[in-house]
């Protein structure tokens, strides 16, 4: 008999198991993160008699969002066995899972998918972008008589190789400052930061780091294999960026870096490749926008053929309401206007929005403008 349900402590090394067999992950990664970021109350399973089928993982990951503070899960490891794919598995795991998180109080989902139209079913659509650079020392772009570094850049700044928890204190410091220009990236408390830092560590990470006049500017946790691979590349301005990557390109003949599009920009104005991230979805329509807008002139027809919690007509305060919609949009595409991945023109040009009325859709625009959305973590 198939059952889906809540995963308790007893799943673990079947959960465990499954990864494994279909994630290619270190075995000192995949040991860490079951030690330490799996909570069975946050994860779903699906069971053939005592065969697991189908999985999925989540955390929770709070996102600041217009600079506001969300209760979201980073969602990860959705995986179902080869011979059970393509039988509505990953919608009823996925399901039940969304119904967890609705009863725990989770406004959001946010995820790194492999593919992103594989999740459009379930009305989780792109919401971030990363930018890549793959550089090497024959092939760097950045022009040193771009920017002329002025005497507060100068005076007593280095970039050096730091020990990551010698230094944890001022790279999360950094790390704050940095979230304050984005929408729908991870917030880190000390617990939280300390424990991404033990997640690049599982895998043997490096860090380097600019300190101008005793304090961190930005940031690099990066791999040695093949290539380096900075996988955390953080920057508060123009000169702390491009004072980081000179540092990390030295005596290295490749290098393949992920960050966000401003610090792209600020590096170097070719060879830039921007992707689309993380998907992100709604679980609680009502309690994310009271939270992001608490506006009650204005009203929305809310449709999601998956999740029908959400479903209704809401004042963007949040509250259902029977009189007639200024718009109509579905979850997923309202999650984009809502974190600012798209504006509300967008949408509507692209026909994944409606307006029924023109005047009060100007002022909902005004209200939810384009940001710069970027996250770091992917699981």
């Amino acid at each position: 008999m198939i059952i889906t349900r809540t995963c308790s402590d007893k799943d673990k090394s079947d959960m465990k198991k499954l990864w494994n067999e279909l994630f290619n992950d270190s075995e000192r990664f995949t040991d860490w993160l079951f030690d330490y970021r799996f909570l069975p109350e946050y994860c779903a399973c699906t069971y053939d008699d005592d065969l697991l089928i189908s999985g999925m993982h989540s955390y929770p990951m709070p996102l600041l969002i217009r600079g506001k503070e969300i209760s979201s899960v980073m969602i990860s490891g959705v995986a179902t066995i080869d011979s059970y794919r393509k039988k509505g598995l990953m919608h009823s795991t996925f399901g039940h899972l969304m119904n967890e998180l609705y009863d725990k109080g989770v406004f959001a989902t946010t995820l790194k998918a492999v593919s992103l139209p594989v999740y459009y079913s379930l009305n989780h659509y792109g919401c971030t972008k990363s930018a890549y650079i793959h550089s090497n020392t024959q092939n760097n772009h950045i022009s040193v008589a771009d920017y002329i570094p002025t005497s507060s850049d100068t005076d007593k700044s280095d970039c050096r190789k730091v020990n990551i928890y010698s230094e944890i204190s001022s790279l999360h410091n950094c790390y704050n400052i940095f979230t304050k220009n984005y929408s729908g990236i991870a917030i880190r408390d000390a617990q939280a930061f300390k424990r991404k830092m033990d997640d690049y560590l599982s895998d043997d990470a490096h860090a380097i780091a600019v300190f101008k006049n005793g304090k961190v500017s930005g940031y690099c946790i990066y791999f040695v294999d093949k290539e380096i691979s900075a996988e955390e590349f953080i920057a508060n301005d123009l000169f702390s960026a491009r004072l980081l990557f000179k540092t990390l390109n030295v005596g290295r003949k490749k290098i393949a870096l992920k960050t966000s599009q401003i610090i792209a920009k600020w590096i170097t104005d070719k060879d830039i490749n921007i992707q689309d991230q993380n998907s992100m979805g709604i679980v609680n329509i009502r309690q994310l926008l009271k939270t992001i807008c608490n506006n009650s002139d204005y009203r929305v027809k809310i449709t999601d053929s998956f999740f029908d919690k959400n479903n209704g007509v809401y004042l963007f305060n949040g509250e259902k309401t029977e009189n007639n919609a200024h718009m109509e949009i579905s979850s997923g595409q309202l999650m984009r206007l809502i974190n600012g991945y798209m504006s509300l023109e967008e949408l509507a040009s692209s026909g994944n929005a409606l307006i029924y009325d023109k005047i009060a859709c100007v002022e909902i625009s005004k209200m939810l403008p384009k940001q710069n959305c970027f996250i770091i973590d992917e699981y």
